[in-house]
Order: C-alpha cells, then structure tokens, then sequence
C-alpha cells in the first residue's frame, strides 16, 4: 500500500491508507498515488474531513497534470551542475525512471544513508515505543538504568519537546521525593548503568570524527544528543553518561536543604556495565522511536541514529555495537535488493559505507510509498524552513516545495527526497558529487546539487 504525501491550503498530510477507507465508502475506484511535496504537519491535523477534500482536490490536480518528458527534462538537466554528478530521478505518480547519469557509479552517501537505517531501525523497533529512564538504591547507591534515551533533557521534562521529553532535573526531583518517603538519611552515591555498547566505529577516529564533535561516545543515555545544551552543532560532551551522572548529582544537590541529613555524590566509578538490582525509585520516559528518529533525521544528528541502531540491533538479535549494526542494515539492505550498498555505520560518518543513486532512489521511493515509513518521511527537512535544509534553496520555487536528505563529508555530497515539478508532477530524485571532493569542494559540491535541484523542480516538462 502507497502513502500520498501532499498539501491542501496548508492543512493536512494524509496517509493513502487513510485515504482507501475514505474512498472505498464512497464508491471511488483508487488507482496508487504518489508522495507529493508538502509541510509537516501534527497528527491532529489530519482527519477525515480535510481528507475528503485534499483527495477530491488532489485527484484533479493528477488529471491536470500530464506525464513528464524525459528528453525534456534531459534538456532542462543536462547543462547544470559538474557533468560528473550522479544522478536519478523516478517519476513520483508512475514509478518510471525519467533521467540519470552515473547512476550506478559506487559513492559515498554521506548522511543520506540515514534513509536507510532509518528503514533498518523501523524494521526492528516499535515507532510508538518510549525509552525508558529509572533511577534505582541499593544500600547508599543510587542507580540510573540507562534505557536508550539520548535525547534526555537537562532541566525540567518538557511533554512538548522531543530532545528533552525527559529531564534529568525532574527525574532528580522525583528521587529525592521518593527518598524523602523512605526518611533516607546519610550518605549517597550516583552512578549510572549502561548497556556495554560504546564502542566506536574505528572510521570515526582515522577521519576526525570524534574530535570535530561528529559524534561521541555511543551510549544508552545522554542529554540532547550527546550535548550539555539543547543544539544541533558538534558541541558535544566527551563521555555523555558520566554527563548524566554528575548533572543529576548536582540537580540533587541543588534541591537538599541546606540542613538535610542526606548527602549526595558521584561514585568513584560513574559510569558502570555491570548490571545492578535495587528498588526503583523514579523513572522518566523519552518521546516515542517515531519522534526521535524523525528528528534525528530532520538534523541529522549522527548520535541519535547510532544510539537507535544500536537499540534496532538489540532488538533484533544481534550485539550493540558497530558489527551488530552493520548486521542488522545490511539485512534491510538485503531485504530491499540494493546490491550495490555497503554498510559500515548507521549514521553515514564514514567514508567507507558505499552505495549508488539507483540504490538511494530506491529506498527514498520505498519510504514515500509506504506508510510505516512515516516517521523518515516526516523528518525529511523542508527547504528554506527547517533541519538542515533551513538556510538552503530558500527562495523561489524550490522554497517548501523540496523535501530531501542531506549529506555532507570530504568524500562526498548528497542530496535524496522528493519534489515536485513547474507542472505539479512529484518526483523523487537522488544527487551524488563526485567522489573525493575534500574539504574545500564541499560548498561547490553543494552548490551543484542545489542548482539541480531547482532546474528540476523549476521545470515545466
């Protein structure tokens, strides 16, 4: 079953399924439909009467809308952009390949792999799932069970937000009530318990990535995303669970009375692997898989994605580390016939994960056609609002009309979503520089790809 994707004023995202029920009561014969371009919206947003309309609307912009020319489109393509580009581009309506170049070519997705172990982790975890936060005492030790949330916040929980749903100062307040009940007095410790999955992928060290702040140690808890403030630049702490640790040591201590007979402070060994029993004594949920994997995909935060492999590769029977997340992608990658893909992280950091255009095109189309998909779709940022789109393509036509992936490295730079053309005809595309750029080609690279990218959505083919 498809998922069509599209906008009616500004109103509604709504799924095809959704849409079949609407239809089938009605008497309507459904043919597949597309993803089309459009904002984000919330869930509330999408009922049943603003689907009626938007697919009565959206059925006569199809019959409105003629098929696209590939040599027309071939001419508008064929002089932007460095000749050594790769690139595809799938009608969004047909499915029909309608123009590429180098499309086979082995390059380096760069963050655009997010495609795919987004796939790879949805395969595998619960989209509604939350991670949960405990807090344990066994004697005079306090314990946090670190459960997979790397999107704690550092102060009060916030039910709206998604990096910092759960907060460490709450989860602190909420201990010490609980300690307060059992008349607790003395001296405590804090440590926190982690699931022994911090390894790092050895690519990220060679290539800088872990000193530029890329990314940093891969554990089952941390505060927004391996940072001490709510961001989504390379701030990031070194050690995020020994963070956690003293950051919920100091909410603690902030909150005793200056006369308590309770005194609180970190373990000599903050951070352990060795599994501890004890009484819970507060807890703290995160947002659900779906919220966090599209916001890890709409700022391509490489932390988030690695943590959530890494729960992805648990679930599935494999060990939380950097071969058992390779495992678990490659599975997906297998399952879905991309015989030119190679995996090497779930983030895309390293140079050496490999694929082509035709292969991205393929995932992009299998996320924007499939509704359990969503929350990739979803996180997808909009040029000239949001994610790492925000500041790009921002005016003219390509602003809030394409909807893509980024990926940004030395070896390469990529660019895979979808559009929609001058005549209102969807298009999925995928666009890969040449390989190898280094560091100084990056912003033509990048430039290239934006260029394409409005010829594309710019024509009326």
């Amino acid at each position: 079953m498809s998922k069509l994707s599209f906008a009616l004023g500004g109103f509604a995202l709504v799924p095809l399924a959704f849409l079949t029920t609407v239809a089938v009561a009605s008497g309507l014969l459904i043919t597949p439909t597309p993803a089309l371009s459009a904002p984000k919206l919330t869930i509330a947003q999408k009922t049943m009467d603003h689907a009626e309309v938007a697919f009565t609307d959206y059925l006569q912009q199809v019959e409105e809308t003629s098929a696209i020319d590939p040599q027309a489109l071939e001419s508008q393509l064929g002089g932007t952009g460095s000749a050594d580009i790769a690139m595809m581009v799938v009608d969004g309506y047909t499915g029909d390949e309608l123009y590429s170049r180098h499309a086979d070519d082995i390059r380096t997705p760069a963050s655009s792999l997010k495609l795919i172990s987004g796939v790879a982790i949805l395969d595998h975890l619960d989209p509604a799932h939350r991670f949960t936060t405990t807090v344990s005492v066994t004697d005079h030790q306090l314990t946090i069970h670190a459960g997979g949330d790397a999107l704690m916040g550092v102060e009060d929980s916030d039910d709206r937000a998604v990096a910092g749903r759960a907060g460490l100062k709450t989860l602190a307040e909420d201990t010490l009530a609980a300690l307060d009940e059992r008349e607790a007095t003395g001296e405590y410790t804090v440590a926190v318990e982690v699931a022994d999955y911090q390894e790092l992928h050895p690519d990220w060290e060679e290539e800088g990535m872990v000193t530029s702040g890329n990314i940093s140690q891969v554990t089952p808890i941390a505060t927004f995303g391996a940072r001490a403030h709510k961001s989504s630049g390379t701030d990031r702490v070194h050690d995020p669970a020994g963070f956690v640790a003293s950051t919920f040591q100091q909410h603690l201590d902030e909150a005793l009375p200056e006369d308590s007979d309770l005194t609180v402070t970190l373990a000599d060994q903050s951070v352990t692997t060795e599994t501890v029993d004890g009484e819970e004594l507060a807890s703290a949920e995160s947002a659900t898989v779906a919220e966090q994997l599209a916001y890890g995909i709409e700022e391509s935060d490489n932390q988030i994605m690695e943590v959530l492999a890494r729960q992805a590769a648990m679930a599935s029977g494999f060990e939380p580390n950097v071969t058992g997340v390779q495992q678990m992608i490659t599975e997906t990658v297998d399952e879905h016939g991309l015989s030119n893909t190679t995996i090497a992280d779930a983030s895309g950091l390293s140079s050496h994960n490999l694929t082509t255009a035709s292969d991205l095109v393929e995932i992009v189309e299998t996320i924007l056609t499939t509704p359990e998909l969503s929350p990739i779709d979803e996180g997808l940022p909009v040029a000239g609002s949001d994610g790492t789109l925000a500041t790009r393509m921002d005016e003219g036509p390509t602003a809030g009309t394409v909807r893509a992936k980024t990926g940004t490295l030395a070896a390469s730079v990529t660019l895979s979503g979808i559009t929609t053309t001058q005549d209102g005809r969807p298009v999925y595309f995928v666009l890969i520089s040449p390989q190898d750029i280094g560091g100084g080609g990056i912003l033509d690279a990048r430039s290239d790809l934006d260029q394409l990218t409005t010829a594309l959505t710019s024509c009326g083919c």
